[in-house]
């Protein structure tokens, strides 16, 4: 069997990447080939899954998709985990961070088949809905209590002013 090598990227300052494979394909066996297949769709599936949270609307890239590889029987590197960093713009008003709060559990569960991480960044994007929620509460409480100071009496918020949410 034939093997050439090439220089296919630099993974840190001092190393590179160096891809070994067959001159021809035809020559794995029925399993390797089997098993370059699996590693083809994982790959595909890992890039789609990862590219699904990263176009979500309302969220910031933060650098590019990181992918862990696996090298394949034919010596090429095949995504088989990845991760990708999102965020939002930083917010002091409540009802903009909850907006944020909730693209980033939009883009946690962009994918049809979350990952634990995922369904953890989900989890601790609602946790932030959650506080968003608290300080507009609170923020209302304030404004009454500011009002009753001023006023040197009670005032109840009317009825159609009072914040529900879902």
């Amino acid at each position: 069997m034939n093997i050439d090598s090439r220089i296919i990227g630099k993974l840190y300052s001092n190393q590179v990447l160096v891809e070994k494979r067959p001159s021809d394909e035809g020559q794995l066996s029925e399993s390797r080939k089997r098993m370059l297949d699996e590693l083809k769709q994982r790959d595909y599936h890992v890039r789609q899954h990862e590219s699904s949270h990263a176009s979500s609307p309302g969220v910031i890239q933060y650098g590019a998709p990181r992918f862990k590889y696996q090298l394949g029987p034919d010596g090429r590197p095949y995504a088989v985990g990845g991760e990708v960093t999102l965020g939002t713009m930083p917010s002091d008003n409540p009802q903009t961070a909850r907006i944020n709060a909730d693209a980033l559990r939009k883009a946690a569960l962009a994918n049809g088949d979350p990952s634990p991480q995922d369904l953890a960044a989900a989890s601790s994007a609602e946790a932030m809905k959650i506080e968003a929620d608290i300080n507009m509460m609170s923020r209302s409480a304030n404004i009454y209590k500011n009002m009753e100071t001023e006023m040197n009496r009670p005032v109840y918020p009317p009825v159609s002013s009072l914040n529900f949410f879902a």
